[in-house]
């Protein structure tokens, strides 16, 4: 498995962890919300003389109250960067997917073009052979000829000592 799949699924299983996270903290603020709405709805029991007295919550409930109200904004404020992130790593991995991709393309590329060299090179390879091959025919064909020059050249002094020497075997009359 390559590094940028690995980063994909990794990013992947960080967005399902986060929505996760993000169902539970929505799930919680709907249940903290409700019990906050009931306490407030609520008015203390008094007898049925008396008039009813506004509710007002005690000081620690306001306290739970605003403590988890700014959880949930850290919360809210730390699924917004991890989705940012995650986006962000979402580009990054397109970004090396597609430079991976050109890479391969270029490396086809070049093996097409070492593939054409080496037939180039083979080529070349048979026309040295044949050049030498060549070569050496007309190296013989020279010396051929050379010979045929001497067998003539000697065959002409030859002849010509002939002529102008006297038989070893002759004899005067």
């Amino acid at each position: 498995m390559s590094s940028i799949e690995q980063e994909i699924s990794r990013l992947e299983q960080e967005t399902s962890r986060l929505n996760k996270l993000l169902d539970r903290t929505r799930s919680t603020y709907i249940s903290l919300n409700k019990q906050y709405q009931d306490q407030c709805s609520m008015s203390p029991l008094l007898p049925s003389a008396a008039p009813p007295l506004p509710y007002s919550p005690s000081p620690s409930l306001i306290v739970t109250s605003e403590k988890y109200r700014d959880e949930l904004r850290q919360r809210e404020e730390q699924i917004r960067t991890l989705r940012e992130s995650a986006a962000l790593q979402e580009v990054k991995a397109l970004k090396y997917m597609k430079e991976h991709e050109n890479y391969e393309a270029r490396i086809l590329q070049l093996e097409a073009d070492l593939s054409i060299a080496q037939q180039a090179h083979e080529q070349l390879n048979e026309q040295k052979h044949e050049n030498m091959l060549l070569k050496e025919t007309i190296d013989r064909m020279r010396f051929d000829m050379d010979e045929m020059r001497n067998v003539v050249v000697t065959g002409i002094d030859v002849t010509i000592h002939c002529r102008i020497s006297p038989p070893f075997n002759h004899q005067p009359r």
